[in-house]
C-alpha cells in the first residue's frame, strides 16, 4: 500500500510538471520568442522624433523599446541589428519592435582603380564568408587581419585600367588590402552603395 502511494505521488507529480512545462513554449507574445537579426538602413524624417529602420526587403519598422541607445543614429548608415518583434506596425511601418542590439556597418561607394591608387587598394586574397545584394547594396561579410597599425581597407572597384566590354554590365572587382598586418582573422562587414 505504501508503494502504491509513493507510485502515485510520483506519477501525480510527474504529470503535474509536464503539464507546467508545456506552457513555456514559443508564446508569440514574449518578444524574446521573436528575436531576429538583420541588416538595415537608418532614415530619419523630420515628422518623426527617432530614426527608424528600413531592412534590406522595404519593410519599415519602428523602434518602441530600446535596450541599446539608438537615437544618434544618422540618416543613411546602416546596422546589423539583433531585434524583437512587439506587434505590428502602422502609418507605414511593418513592425513595431524592441532594438536589442546592433553593430555599425561602413558603407563605401564604388571607386575607380587607376595606376595611381592601385598600390593602396591593393590585391590580396581575402577571406569572404558571405556575400549578398538587396537593391542599393551589396553586403559582404569577411575576414580581416587585425589588429594592424593601419585599418584593413575592403573596395569594391571598376578596373579602369583594363578596356570597357560592351555587355551592358558593370564588371566589377572586389580588392583587399591588409596595410601589412598578419595578425589574427576577425570577422569584418561592410556594404557597397549600387546606386
Amino acid at each position: 500500500m505504501k508503494y502504491f502511494f509513493q507510485s502515485m505521488l510520483g506519477a501525480m507529480l510527474l504529470l503535474s510538471g509536464v503539464f507546467a512545462f508545456s506552457s513555456c513554449g514559443n508564446d508569440e507574445s514574449d518578444p524574446d520568442s521573436t528575436v531576429t537579426i538583420a541588416m538595415a538602413t537608418v532614415e530619419k524624417q523630420p515628422q518623426y522624433d527617432a530614426p527608424y529602420l528600413v531592412l534590406d526587403n522595404g519593410e519599415k519598422l519602428w523602434v518602441v523599446q530600446h535596450i541599446v541607445p539608438y537615437r544618434d543614429l544618422k540618416a543613411g548608415e546602416r546596422i546589423f541589428g539583433n531585434y524583437s518583434f512587439l506587434e505590428a506596425g502602422e502609418s507605414g511601418f511593418a513592425y513595431n519592435i524592441r532594438l536589442n542590439d546592433y553593430t555599425l556597418v561602413p558603407v563605401q561607394k564604388i571607386i575607380g582603380l587607376t595606376p595611381d591608387n592601385m598600390d593602396s587598394i591593393g590585391n590580396m586574397k581575402v577571406q569572404i564568408k558571405d556575400m549578398w545584394p538587396s537593391d542599393d547594396y551589396l553586403n559582404v561579410r569577411f575576414m580581416l587581419n587585425f589588429p594592424s597599425p593601419q585599418k584593413p581597407i575592403l573596395n569594391l572597384v571598376v578596373n579602369e585600367m583594363i578596356p570597357w566590354t560592351k555587355d551592358g554590365y558593370a564588371h566589377l572587382e572586389l580588392r583587399y588590402n591588409n596595410n601589412g598586418s598578419q595578425g589574427r582573422l576577425v570577422p569584418g562587414m561592410v556594404s557597397f552603395k549600387l546606386t
